[in-house]
């Protein structure tokens, strides 16, 4: 951050914060703002700081043409272990860079006197390897569906966010937030035979 670039070149000039804002016609507590990364030099000081320091514009940004970004899409899913059928997606996950862990326990057939019938386990993974989509819909029964989360990064910051409605023969997407879409996944799901009416709104 530029920042750290502003602090690492006034200490290499053995500079105070004081002594680098008189120089830039500044006051000492803009200095220490930007070096804590509680505000940024305006764009117009940029040219006064490289003269200063002796160093580019790209030295300053730390601008590499060489560099390229990293881009990254992830999923989040959450699933049943009811009699283990998912138990080799779990074991690939975790043999990748992904991560698997116990998320909540919900009830079978609750009832207003509070009694069940028992208990499903749901197991929370996030991952990134697209295949393992494939071995989820492979176990996936019909007329039923998981709600998978995608998301997608930039240099570690989320660009999108989307829901995959995964079924056994079709994979559903629509953007976060986006209700026409949402509105458009439902109908399909309805014709599908897995939503009801209902579930439209």
């Amino acid at each position: 951050m530029i920042g750290n670039i502003i602090k690492a070149n006034r200490v290499r000039k053995e500079w105070t914060q004081e002594q680098l804002a008189e120089r830039l016609n500044v006051t000492k507590a803009t200095v220490s703002k930007w070096e804590l990364h509680q505000s940024m030099p305006d764009i117009a000081m940029l040219p006064a700081l490289g003269d200063a320091f002796g160093i580019s514009m790209d030295e300053l940004l730390e601008y590499d043409p060489e560099k390229k970004s990293t881009e990254r899409v992830s999923f989040h899913a959450t699933l049943p272990e009811k009699a283990l059928r998912f138990d080799e997606v779990y074991r690939k996950v975790a043999e990748t860079r992904g991560k698997v862990s116990v998320l909540k326990f919900t009830p079978v057939n609750l009832r207003r006197d509070g009694s069940c019938d028992g208990w499903n386990l749901y197991v929370n993974m996030d991952f990134d390897d697209p295949l393992i989509l494939k071995m989820i819909q492979k176990l996936t029964s019909a007329g039923e569906y998981h709600d998978i989360i995608e998301n997608h990064e930039i240099d570690g910051m989320q660009t999108s966010c989307q829901h995959l409605w995964l079924t056994k023969d079709e994979i559903i997407h629509f953007e976060t937030g986006d209700r026409v879409a949402a509105k458009a996944a439902t109908k399909r799901m309805i014709e599908k035979g897995i939503f009801t009416e209902d579930e439209l709104c």
